[in-house]
């Protein structure tokens, strides 16, 4: 494999601490007393991908923002134990850091529950504070949608992305609209359209995502629209694996990497950190793809996002599957 680029990727975005709760397998009163174990991680949509990033050898830098407690002391101790750069975070009095709640059901459905739901420090990272300086001394620059819905971080993203196009920086962004809906952005998701068209790659789920943006029923016809001749969209697509439109309007199709499902949880963030260090890697779009579905692979396999994968296991897992001549 080619060495990563010298110059270290910058993420922009959220950050929260992750509250991950099992529940019991029967429903006898005796195991409703009991007290649940619980898994506390660093997680967010960008939280993931640099942390992925990070255990993979690329130097990251992650600009983010918690409250100045103890979630908050809990995610900048795992960043720089996970040797993620954190001189562009920021504790802030203002806001609590965001908590996110995972249960997971005897079935294994997963449920979802944040606090504060608003007005979390991860919404607000200051516009001024990052400088156009600091986005010329990076490589790549990467942004997610999740913290787009309310709060300063959105403009602090957007104006970095401006910074980058400048520059030649290029830029990646996940839409990461899953879960939410027109109420939250704005019948026009104004500021994520804005994004992608800052953006020289857009990120996301076909089904869940694209469609949901563009207003398109057909996965690949929304992400050609998202491509529009000038960018690559790239649209996951779970057990398929993922799909390219690049600007000239083809489609390849990279499929995924057959696994025994654990934990889906972060699974697309961990794809972003797998494509994003194959690109800055010096490996065409579709063979970083491949290392996408490869980290999402690894991912999916075990309990934890981006916790327990290493360099060492893509090597192996891209070697024993290496594509056919």
């Amino acid at each position: 494999m080619s060495q990563f680029v010298k110059k270290p990727v910058l993420l922009i975005g959220d950050v929260n601490f992750d509250m991950v709760i099992q529940l019991p397998p029967g429903d006898s009163e005796d195991e409703a007393l009991k007290d649940l174990p619980s898994t506390p991680n660093t997680g967010g949509t960008t939280g993931n991908v640099a942390l992925a990033l990070a255990r993979l050898g690329v130097e990251t830098r992650l600009v983010c923002a918690v409250g100045q407690d103890g979630h908050g002391r809990f995610i900048s101790r795992s960043l720089v134990e996970a040797g993620v750069d954190t001189r562009h975070l920021l504790v802030t009095p203002d806001h609590d850091t965001l908590v996110m709640t995972v249960v997971v059901d005897r079935s294994g459905q997963r449920y979802f529950s944040r606090f504060p739901a608003f007005q979390h420090a991860a919404s607000f990272y200051p516009v001024g504070k990052l400088t156009a300086a600091d986005i010329a001394q990076v490589g790549w620059l990467h942004s997610s949608g999740a913290s787009f819905d309310h709060g300063t971080t959105s403009a602090a993203a957007l104006q970095a992305m401006g910074w980058a196009r400048q520059v030649g920086v290029p830029v990646s962004f996940d839409l990461n609209l899953r879960s939410q809906s027109k109420d939250r952005f704005g019948s026009d998701f104004a500021d994520i359209r804005q994004a992608v068209a800052l953006s020289g790659y857009i990120l996301g789920s076909g089904t869940d995502e694209m469609t949901h943006l563009v207003g398109l029923t057909d996965p690949l016809e929304a992400a050609r629209t998202l491509s529009d001749g000038r960018r690559t969209v790239i649209a996951r697509a779970g057990a398929q694996g993922a799909f390219m439109i690049a600007p000239s309007g083809d489609v390849s199709h990279v499929p995924a990497f057959p696994v025994k499902v654990t934990n889906t949880l972060g699974a697309g963030d961990t794809f972003d950190a797998g494509f994003i260090a194959g690109i800055v890697a010096g490996v065409a779009p579709l063979e970083a793809i491949r290392w996408g579905n490869a980290l999402a692979a690894l991912s999916i396999a075990r309990e934890g996002a981006a916790s327990a994968i290493t360099l060492d296991m893509l090597q192996v897992l891209l070697s024993r599957n290496s594509p056919r001549p």
